[in-house]
């Protein structure tokens, strides 16, 4: 069969199936590990079997084809990716901060202030503050960025007091260290509900005595009220604490661990601590694993990805009678993590099941959803050979049971 059939014929199979996302996602995967010869084909397969994906799913395959593409072609797939990518999360979408990171550099200028604009708008902090996050580090000291921010100065001026801290918050890290203060005094007036996140997000602006005060009144509102302990505000403050001040966060942590949203605090605030305190907050956190896994459509990619090894060993075991669609994103998790780069085939590795094991046991979707995460270590044992077989093995599927 040559190439041209088989592209022909993985995408009439991939409109009949059930979730193409996956599907598609797998062969993206093995784009760079597949021979040289093999790589043009296999893009132009892969872009066109995602040509019906939703837009988010579709940004996130081109992403992924942009790894492994050369220089022309990644910057023409990162700006497609660009165009495609939802300023508003999904509620179902747990990828749309990896996805807004990903393409930072690839907006145009006027792409990018509409997306920061747009963000401020938002109706959840975390979205917004999410793509501030990714991209507030592209603004630039111009004369358009400086009308983009007087612009946003002024329609946020009679906002509610709610409104307002976000956009404090959202703006903190990047405005000119000339207004730093202003942000500050402007944060430490606001009603003690909302004063929190921005206090943090400015305090890793402050120097001296001005930081240890705002760290002060930001830590003591997460004591008062633990519901404000949301993933931003607590990342933002480890950021700007010392690593005696950790010490307390820490403590507090881990007596929330059984908040609904802790693994999007985990995510956050593990790489803001030192590898003793991420310990600490990793154990405590494995106790709650079995009840975090079971709810519906949790992703752990982003706490795994800077947890302990000893999390990763519980993340699949706790999932082992999750719903099929669960166990398989939370086994995706666990091989994605860099502590898991020494998984092996057949033997368990510092306590890591064997991959082997890892693989069985799974619905088809599922199966190929932890074989994307997989790829590395599947290459790493078997070469561009295993790829090539891999990739085989998909399109029999797909051509016999669509």
């Amino acid at each position: 069969m040559t190439d041209e059939e088989a592209l022909e014929e993985a995408a009439d199979a991939v409109e009949v199936i059930g979730d193409a996302r996956p599907h598609v996602l797998l062969p993206a995967a093995l784009l760079g590990h597949v021979s040289r010869a093999r790589r043009p084909a296999l893009c132009a397969r892969v872009e066109a079997a995602a040509a019906d994906l939703p837009p988010a799913d579709r940004a996130d395959v081109v992403i992924a084809l942009a790894t492994a593409v050369p220089e022309e072609d990644r910057v023409r797939l990162l700006r497609q990716a660009a165009g495609l990518a939802p300023v508003e999360r999904d509620p179902a979408d747990s990828g749309h901060a990896r996805r807004t990171t990903a393409l930072r550099g690839a907006f145009t200028t006027a792409q990018l202030h509409a997306r920061l604009h747009d963000a401020v708008l938002l109706p959840n902090d975390d979205d917004a503050l999410d793509t501030w996050h990714a991209l507030g580090s592209e603004l630039g000291d111009d004369r358009v960025s400086n009308r983009f921010w007087k612009a946003q100065d002024r329609w946020i001026r009679n906002a509610p007091d709610h409104r307002f801290a976000r956009y404090l918050a959202m703006t903190a890290p990047w405005v000119a260290a000339d207004r730093v203060t202003g942000v500050h005094a402007a944060a430490a007036d606001l009603d003690a509900r909302y004063r929190g996140l921005p206090l943090a997000a400015v305090a890793g602006r402050l120097t001296g005595q001005a930081r240890r005060d705002a760290v002060r009144v930001a830590f003591a509102d997460l004591v008062v009220d633990p519901a404000l302990a949301r993933p931003h505000p607590v990342a933002l403050l480890a950021r700007a604490m010392t690593t005696e001040e950790r010490e307390r966060l820490v403590d507090l942590l881990v007596t929330l661990v059984d908040l609904r949203w802790f693994p999007d605090v985990l995510a956050r605030v593990l790489p803001e601590l030192d590898e003793p305190q991420r310990e600490r907050l990793c154990a405590a956190a494995v106790l709650v694993l079995p009840a975090q896994v079971a709810l519906p459509g949790r992703d752990f990619t982003d706490s795994a990805a800077h947890a302990t090894a000893t999390f990763l060993r519980a993340l699949p075991a706790a999932a082992r009678f999750a719903p099929e669609g669960g166990r398989a994103r939370v086994t995706a998790a666990a091989l994605a993590a860099g502590a898991a780069s020494r998984v092996s085939w057949q033997q368990e590795v510092t306590g890591l099941p064997p991959l082997r094991s890892l693989l069985s046991g799974f619905d088809r979707p599922g199966l190929v959803t932890v074989l994307t995460a997989a790829v590395p270590h599947l290459v790493r044992h078997g070469g561009w050979r295993t790829a090539e077989e891999c990739l085989r093995a998909l399109d029999d599927v797909l051509r016999w049971w669509p």
